[in-house]
């Protein structure tokens, strides 16, 4: 099976260089960095497409996430990222 690739905005993906170098410096392993980023990715979209500052994020929002990611991907794919 392919992994899905994921395109995000120039925006996401400049948060998403900072994580990733972030990252390499910690010596995360490049799989997790994958992951990570690809998460952080879908999270920093969905929060741009609900028109929500990262900022103002609360409890409910993130659970409004979760639930949302529950419907969309398989539950191994979310599962993966805990």
């Amino acid at each position: 099976m392919r992994k899905p690739k994921y395109t995000f905005s120039a925006e996401i993906h400049q948060e998403l260089s900072k994580l990733e170098n972030h990252l390499q410096e910690k010596k995360y392993n490049v799989h997790t960095i994958r992951q990570y980023k690809n998460c952080t990715g879908i999270y920093l979209q969905w929060l741009n497409e609900t028109k929500q500052e990262p900022a103002e994020v609360t409890y409910k929002t993130v659970i409004a996430f979760i639930e949302e990611i529950r419907q969309t991907y398989s539950l191994n794919h979310y599962k993966r990222s805990s």
